[in-house]
């Protein structure tokens, strides 16, 4: 009995799909609707033309855009100048000797002139300069 049940369901099922195959493969006898157009293809832009390259003596102002300004918010807060012999009177916190190229923030090598600072987010600093996180270098 579950056979004939199976076969009857499955011969329906084939009928049905066979039927609407005909419908669909006749549309309804009118005319075939054209398919939609595709849309055009968006132009493509044009490539900028490279920048031309620096010359070297403006290289330097490159070097520049890491350094940390004097006139920055952080570097204010914390008495931040490029040169502390230059600098009179002294801050209050200024202990005699002490500049960045001494300080424990300061991550530049001995002798060089600029080097980062961990306090100014690895921006560099003049190891003449002095600000008022300085600390001594263990």
């Amino acid at each position: 009995m579950q056979n004939s049940s199976r076969r009857l369901f499955l011969r329906n099922a084939l009928t049905t799909l066979g039927v609407a195959t005909v419908v669909a493969a006749c549309d309804g006898g009118g005319e075939p609707t054209p398919p939609p157009a595709a849309p055009a293809p968006a132009p493509k832009p044009e490539p900028a033309p490279a920048p031309a390259p620096e010359p070297a003596a403006e290289a330097a102002p490159a070097a520049d855009a890491n350094r940390v300004n004097p006139d920055d918010a952080l570097a204010k807060g914390l008495n931040y100048v490029e040169d502390i012999t230059t600098v009179d009177p002294k801050p209050a916190a200024f202990k005699e000797g002490s500049n960045c190229a001494n300080c424990q923030l300061y991550q530049g090598k001995d002798g060089e002139e600029w080097g980062p600072c961990t306090i100014f987010q690895m921006k560099n600093v003049k190891g003449a300069g002095w600000c008022a996180s300085w600390a001594p270098k263990a």
